[in-house]
């Protein structure tokens, strides 16, 4: 029976690239994604339309980012013949590639290799695409990653890959902000840089600086730098590691490694340099903004989260009385402090220090410095720190303590036999009530139930007891954990016919088709604002992925609003018989009461809105209602200018 088993799970190691390309070609013939979209169900309602789309799970309102602007954006460059720049976003001319990273038809998408389905397939495939080719690509990257870390020790590796993938941290940020796209690059550079030394051959290598050029170019475009600075380190770390551990037995050539090197380094700064280039006036407008441009962030947020990854059990299912947003709260599973005392239980013994632990708890500690303590504020700006919030910091100080206790538990194995056992499980269960009741008191207060503490030091000790034992009980163990905590975040379904089968949706692109002018959404909800250019109708009130000054200054000559509206911000639009005005309702949330008679300079043909406008019509405005249906609740209006 074991040499049958151990037959089977070679035999799945042999050909695990084939099985996930198996898999993910049947995800996209099915159409599955994990989106929200099925939110838009609840903003945009049609009695005649069911979301049967959803499989598993639930769609998730606090994940707006994603289905409420991500997704509709990547959804509207079908209507653009995905260009660069698209004009149904903001009502005018628009970097969707710079700014949240869109499908275009250009070379630069080598460096977004998720969306290029989007170019290929329709939406629902494209969205497929997109969700099942990071969530495999992760996959099978943490893998590799896991075996350079615990030195080829398949169940651990495995384990890690998991504890990765389904991470909380990544799963409630999978769409947006590029989060799983950055670990997939990061982890990817290092696994490249230590092929490269490792070969012989130098078509491999050739192949592996192909790999960097790539990989680099797609790190530096998530640009997003409240994580990709932070991680950078963690990264950037390991590499240097990698290098230094491999340089003795590195055979260089000056002849052969220097050109392939030389290459790959100036087609990276060329190609780089031209996509800065050609999306410099965004990335100044971006710079220049209120928000995020002006951010200067020193760190210290206090000790209150050192033990915040212990609630995260929790938070696809309840999130009441949370102390901040669910999202906020994520992070990875990481074991901590398991992983630095097995590292100190190490140093104790005198045994050879592991030189990769001690990287790993440098980085932890200058991380975490950061995060709990703070910097001066010149030292923030020195490291780059100063763009990334503690809070996202953490993440980063969460990954590498991952990394600390993997890397520890490979050499950990087989060491803790007999009556020590029983010692080291009873230290464990000590040490995760401890922690739990530090996580209660100090963090998690009223958003633990009693069953939920007691359900929480359980499933704590639980873990940090498979920790101590074997590779195949922590195996499990994580396996169950990663897809309780992860896999539940987002849900599974398959395609997107709750979009395209709507009336609303149906009547815009209906509109839109034969007409090209600008739409404004009058609604209390920010999302509707983003729901036309889905089906191809130019929308001027939509999330203002940076500022759009032109229409400010018609709306505001004297710059009365500019550190309103001068930031990115999602866009709200009311009516008012009032002079027009502009209000920061959140750091990102702005809301427009617009005079009537302000609408003419905006240059909008069309509205929709739930209100009956028609009764507002005056000598200077007319609107004509050209559309309404009993079954939605919002009707589309054609402007006339008498």
């Amino acid at each position: 029976m074991m040499v049958r088993w151990k037959k089977f799970t070679d035999c799945l190691y042999r050909y695990r690239c084939q099985l996930c390309l198996i898999v993910f070609v049947l995800c996209i013939v099915f159409e599955i994604n994990g989106s929200s979209i099925g939110m838009w169900d609840l903003y945009v309602p049609d009695a005649s339309v069911k979301d049967t789309g959803i499989l598993m799970g639930q769609n998730r309102p606090i994940r707006s980012d994603e289905w409420a602007v991500f997704s509709p954006m990547a959804l509207s460059q079908y209507h653009n013949d995905f260009q660069r720049t698209n004009d149904l976003f903001r009502g005018t001319d628009t970097d969707v590639f710079m700014v949240y990273g869109q499908p275009v038809k250009d070379w630069s998408m080598i460096f977004r290799p998720f969306q290029i389905g989007y170019l290929f397939f329709r939406p629902a495939r494209g969205l497929a695409f997109y969700w099942t080719g990071k969530m495999l690509a992760l996959l099978l990257v943490s893998f590799e990653f896991g075996m350079f870390l615990t030195g080829r020790k398949r169940l651990l590796s495995l384990a890690y890959a998991f504890l990765t993938c389904f991470a909380p941290v990544v799963q409630w940020w999978f769409s947006v902000n590029a989060f799983p796209d950055m670990l997939i690059y990061g982890q990817g550079i290092v696994l490249c840089i230590r092929q490269y030394m490792m070969s012989q051959k130098y078509l491999k290598r050739a192949a592996c600086a192909a790999g960097l050029f790539l990989l680099c170019g797609a790190y530096a475009l998530v640009l997003y730098p409240a994580w990709q600075v932070p991680f950078f380190y963690v990264f950037a770390s390991l590499a240097i590691w990698t290098i230094f551990r491999n340089f003795s037995s590195f055979s260089f050539s000056w002849k052969k490694d220097v050109p392939i090197l030389a290459c790959a380094f100036l087609l990276l700064v060329f190609c780089l340099g031209a996509v800065i280039f050609r999306s410099w006036g965004t990335i100044q407008a971006v710079m220049h903004s209120a928000y995020p441009g002006q951010r200067l962030e020193t760190g210290g947020m206090g000790i209150d989260r050192l033990f915040q990854y212990i609630g995260n059990i929790f938070l696809p299912f309840t999130d009441e009385e949370v102390p901040g947003n669910v999202c906020e709260m994520a992070l990875f599973y990481d074991f901590s402090p398991l992983g630095l005392l097995f590292f100190l239980y190490f140093l104790h013994r005198r045994e050879n220090t592991d030189s990769l632990s001690l990287v790993l708890v440098s980085v932890n500690v200058f991380l975490g410095c950061y995060t709990v303590l703070g910097f001066p504020a010149l030292l923030s700006k020195i490291t780059l720190l100063s763009t990334s919030p503690p809070y996202r910091t953490l993440a980063a100080v969460s990954y590498t303590n991952l990394l600390l206790f993997i890397r520890s538990s490979a050499q950990l194995t087989g060491k803790i036999k007999g009556a020590h056992r029983a010692a080291v499980c009873c230290a464990a269960c000590i040490t995760a009530a401890a922690m739990v009741y530090w996580s209660r008191r100090m963090l998690y207060t009223s958003y633990y139930t009693n069953p939920m503490y007691w359900i929480c030091i359980a499933v704590t000790a639980v873990m940090f007891i498979s920790a101590c034992l074997h590779p195949k009980v922590l195996f499990i163990a994580s396996l169950i954990l990663s897809l309780a905590i992860g896999a539940t975040v987002n849900p599974v379904r398959t395609g997107t016919g709750i979009l395209y089968e709507n009336k609303v949706g149906r009547a815009i692109a209906e509109v839109s088709s034969r007409s090209d002018g600008k739409w404004l959404v009058v609604s209390e909800h920010w999302p509707v604002g983003n729901y036309p250019p889905i089906f191809g109708a130019s929308t001027i009130n939509t999330t203002q992925t940076y500022p759009q000054s032109e229409l400010w200054a018609v709306l505001d000559p004297e710059g009365k609003y500019a550190d309103v509206y001068n930031r990115y911000a999602h866009c709200e639009i009311c009516l008012t018989d009032d002079p027009s005005s502009v209000q920061l309702l959140y750091t990102d949330y702005v809301r427009i009461n617009l005079n009537i008679g302000d609408i003419q300079k905006t240059g909008a043909a069309f509205i929709l809105s739930k209100q009956e406008l028609t009764e507002l019509s005056n000598d200077k405005i007319r609107f004509n209602k050209v559309f309404a249906d009993p079954d939605v609740s919002y009707r589309i209006y054609e402007l006339e200018y008498p």
